[in-house]
Order: structure tokens, then C-alpha cells, then sequence
């Protein structure tokens, strides 16, 4: 019994050290001992917080004839010009096929260049000068009324021979 009053007071004993050991000891001392307590500018009291963010530099880089790719050192693309293509590809009847026509009488439907349209719908076409923007204005019984963006004024196009 002796044995168990003297292992219970030890450990009171050691967490009354360890409680008074917290009190006054820093939570989490900095690599040189001291704490990373601010001093609030308003109060001069201390605080808390952690230190002000700092911004994040912003990366800039040149690309000078000087500068060569280091795993690709024969490479030009660093220093190739670089040219957009923003033309919009010029209009030629002869790249659009009427393919089909079909749907009901008041719900006519045209296949142009595999793609099915009504009347008012708008789609991009891939043609032989590039991508074309393809308005349907009209599916008449035997031909297509539309038109594009280079190409303002309304197209008849009709159905391909052979084709029914």
C-alpha cells in the first residue's frame, strides 16, 4: 500500500511541475530561442499573430539569341517569330455539299458537309480553306438558303446530283 500512496504523489507531484513548467516556458521557441511574439502597433502590446506575407515575385524571363534551350540546344523555337492567322477563310460555294434533305413538311432538315441543320441554326464547318461559320437561313424542298461571315448575302444551295 505503501508503494502505491508513493507512485500516486510522485506523479501529482510531476504534473504540478510539469502545469508551472507550462505557465511560464514559450509553446514553441524559435531555433534561436527566442519566441515569434509581434508587437501590435496600435497597443504596443504583444500578439500572436504570425509575421506580414511577404508578395510573391512575379518570373521574367528573356529570351535573348544568346540563351539556348539546355535540353534541346539546337532547338529555334525560343526565338522563332511567331505569326497568328486570324483571316477568316475565304467563301467558295464549291467547298459546301448539300448531301440531304429530309424531315417532315414543316420541320425540313439539310445535311451540309455531314452536318445537319435547320432553319436558323449556325454551325463551324471544316472546309478545304479552313473552319467556315455556316448560317442556315432556310430549307426550301430541294435546296438550302445560307450564309456566312465572310459571305453576308443569302446562298441557294442545291441538292448534289446522283444525290435524292
Amino acid at each position: 500500500m505503501n508503494t502505491r500512496f508513493f507512485n500516486l504523489l510522485l506523479a501529482a507531484l510531476l504534473l504540478a511541475v510539469h502545469t508551472s513548467r507550462a505557465d511560464t516556458a514559450p509553446a514553441h521557441p524559435a531555433a534561436d530561442g527566442k519566441t515569434n511574439v509581434l508587437k501590435s502597433a496600435e497597443s504596443g502590446s504583444e500578439t500572436n499573430s504570425g509575421p506580414k506575407l511577404l508578395p510573391i515575385p512575379v518570373s521574367v524571363f528573356e529570351a535573348s539569341p544568346s540563351i539556348h534551350d539546355p535540353f534541346f540546344p539546337d532547338s529555334t523555337r525560343l526565338h522563332a517569330n511567331t505569326v497568328s492567322n486570324t483571316a477568316v477563310p475565304v467563301f467558295s460555294p464549291s467547298n459546301l455539299k448539300l448531301k440531304a434533305l429530309f424531315g417532315s413538311a414543316n420541320h425540313r432538315l439539310a445535311m451540309i458537309n455531314n452536318h445537319t441543320f435547320s432553319s436558323g441554326e449556325k454551325a463551324e464547318l471544316i472546309t478545304l480553306n479552313g473552319k467556315l461559320m455556316v448560317y442556315c437561313d432556310e430549307v426550301k424542298e430541294n435546296s438550302v438558303m445560307i450564309h456566312t461571315d465572310s459571305q453576308l448575302q443569302p446562298i441557294e444551295i442545291f441538292i448534289s446530283k446522283g444525290v435524292r
